[in-house]
C-alpha cells in the first residue's frame, strides 16, 4: 500500500471525527423520526393506557372546574367526556398538528358535552340554562384553540420537521464526508479500513447503550403534558438504529491500536 503524507493523515483523521458525529446524529434523528416523529405512532401511544386515561381524567377535571365557575355544580368525578371521545380528540389533535393546522373541529364534542352537562346536572337536581352550558363548552373550544396555536399543537409539527430534516441532512453530509475521506486516504484499502473501524466502534457503542437502556431500573418513564412515554421504546429504537447503521465487518476493527495505526500507514 502506498505511503501517505502527514497532511493526508491529518485530513483523514479530521474527516473521520466529523463522520463519527454525523453517524451519531443520523442514528438519533432516524430513531426519533420513527418514534416521536411519526404522528401515527404518537397517536397510538397517546391512545393507550395510562396516557389516554390520564388525559381523560385531566380533561374531565378541567371541565368540572369550568362548570363550577359558570355556576353549575357537578360531581367531582363526573364523566363529561368518555374515553372513546378522548382518544378521538387526541388523534385529531396530533394529526392536525403534524399537518400544521391551527384549529380543531370540536362540533361533535361540544354537542355531546352539552348533553352530558345537562344530564349530570339533572342528577343533582339542577337545571342550568343554555348560556351557562355554553360558557363551559366555549371554554373548552377556547382551550383547544390555544393549545393548537401556541402549545404542543404548534410545537409538534416543527418537531417532526426538525427530526426529518436532521435525518436527511446528516445522511447527505455523511456521504460527502465519506467521499472526502476517500480522497484523503489515496487508496480504497486504507479508506475502507478507517471508515469501517469508525463505524464499527460507533455501532458497538450504540449496541451497548441499547442494552443499558433495556435495564428496567434505567428505563424510567417520561411525563410530557400529562402523557407518559416509555423511554425504552424511544431510546432503544435510537440505539438500535445506531448499531445497525454503523455495523461493519472485520473483528480487528475493535482494536483502538489498530485504529491509530491505520492513520500512520
Amino acid at each position: 500500500m502506498s505511503e501517505i503524507s502527514h497532511t493526508s493523515r491529518g485530513w483523514l483523521a479530521f474527516f473521520g471525527l466529523i463522520e463519527c458525529v454525523l453517524l451519531v446524529m443520523f442514528a438519533i434523528g432516524l430513531g426519533m423520526t420513527l418514534t416521536i416523529g411519526t404522528p401515527k405512532s404518537v397517536s397510538k401511544q397517546l391512545q393507550t393506557a395510562p396516557a389516554s386515561v390520564k388525559i381523560q381524567q385531566t380533561l374531565n377535571a378541567d371541565l368540572v372546574k369550568k362548570a363550577k365557575v359558570a355556576g353549575i355544580e357537578l360531581p367531582a368525578n363526573a364523566q363529561l367526556v368518555s374515553l372513546k371521545q378522548t382518544k378521538q380528540l387526541t388523534d385529531q389533535a396530533v394529526m392536525a398538528s403534524a399537518d400544521f393546522q391551527k384549529t380543531l373541529d370540536t362540533t361533535a364534542l361540544v354537542t355531546s358535552l352539552t348533553t352530558q352537562i345537562n344530564q349530570q346536572a339533572a342528577q343533582v337536581k339542577q337545571h342550568p340554562g343554555a348560556s351557562r352550558v355554553a360558557q363551559v363548552t366555549q371554554g373548552l373550544s377556547k382551550d383547544m384553540t390555544l393549545l393548537m396555536q401556541s402549545g404542543w399543537g404548534a410545537a409538534y409539527g416543527m418537531l417532526v420537521l426538525m427530526m426529518q430534516t436532521t435525518t436527511i441532512v446528516t445522511a447527505v453530509l455523511g456521504v460527502i464526508i465519506l467521499l472526502l475521506m476517500r480522497l484523503s486516504a489515496h487508496s480504497w484499502q486504507r479508506f475502507l479500513r478507517v471508515s469501517g473501524r469508525i463505524t464499527y466502534i460507533i455501532g458497538i457503542g450504540g449496541g451497548l447503550l441499547s442494552i443499558a437502556i433495556a435495564i428496567p431500573s434505567l428505563s424510567a418513564q417520561w411525563s410530557i403534558g400529562g402523557a407518559n412515554w416509555d423511554r425504552r421504546a424511544i431510546d432503544s429504537s435510537i440505539c438500535a438504529n445506531l448499531a445497525t447503521c454503523c455495523r461493519r465487518r472485520h473483528r480487528d476493527w475493535l482494536s483502538w491500536r489498530g485504529f491509530e495505526l491505520s492513520f500512520q500507514k
